[in-house]
């Protein structure tokens, strides 16, 4: 009892939790939340960056999730404890895809050649950035509506993967997309429909703490209730 009386008074005073109006137990439940919402990744990451590969030259599915792992731990941990800022870090759903789609499909470069590139742009970028180079690049450069619309417009590439994923737009010749299978029988994009109504109201009408773990959760469960997806079979 001692020693995590201590543990949490430092827990306290380095991360200065009392002064800025939280406490120890809300950041725990907040940081178990985070990491609920977040640890998708682990696997949507690896399905598609797996992609990237083929037959003859697959990428591993195990490597893959292993790397993102312990690139978001480090990530989470640097921005932890040197950054001092209380935020999970991760590999971004619209780079992986970009990654696969439109550096390795678009141009036939191999998953190695791209994730060589990968990591010289990344040694770069932290160099820069030790050195100031970024922030004043992105302090005098870019302008502040310009910072919104690169956001906005992730956000949307992301939704758009979330469409084709549930079914609610599928590839078109013409149009480059349109709308899919709209009726009862599609239900991936129904039970999808209903997570994000659930989470929306949870969130906004209910203003209800982990409502998107509970979301998940609840989507999880039903899914396995009729039988949509089978359960996990083991942790």
């Amino acid at each position: 009892r001692d020693w995590l009386a201590a543990a949490a008074d430092w827990l306290d005073r380095y991360f200065q939790v009392s002064a800025r109006g939280s406490t120890i137990a809300t950041e725990t439940r907040a940081g178990c939340i985070a990491w609920m919402t977040m640890s998708y990744i682990l696997v949507v990451n690896p399905v598609i960056l797996c992609r990237s590969g083929d037959a003859s030259d697959p990428l591993s599915t195990e490597s893959v999730m292993t790397a993102t792992a312990l690139s978001a731990a480090f990530g989470s941990f640097v921005a932890g404890i040197l950054g001092d800022a209380p935020l999970g870090l991760m590999p971004g759903m619209g780079l992986n895809a970009y990654f696969t789609f439109g550096i390795c499909k678009a141009f036939g470069v191999t998953w190695q050649e791209a994730f060589s590139c990968c990591f010289v742009s990344g040694a770069l970028l932290s160099i820069l950035s030790v050195l100031g180079v970024c922030q004043f690049i992105v302090s005098t450069v870019l302008s502040d509506h310009l910072k919104k619309a690169i956001t906005a417009a992730i956000g949307v590439f992301q939704a758009l993967i979330g469409f084709q994923v549930m079914g609610l737009v599928v590839s078109s010749p013409d149009t480059l997309v349109t709308l899919g299978n709209m009726s009862w029988t599609n239900e991936r994009l129904y039970l999808a429909l209903t997570g994000f109504c659930l989470i929306s109201a949870l969130l906004v009408v209910g203003e209800v703490h982990g409502s998107l773990l509970i979301g998940i959760w609840a989507m999880a469960i039903w899914s396995w209730i009729i039988g949509f997806s089978p359960p996990p079979a083991g942790v």
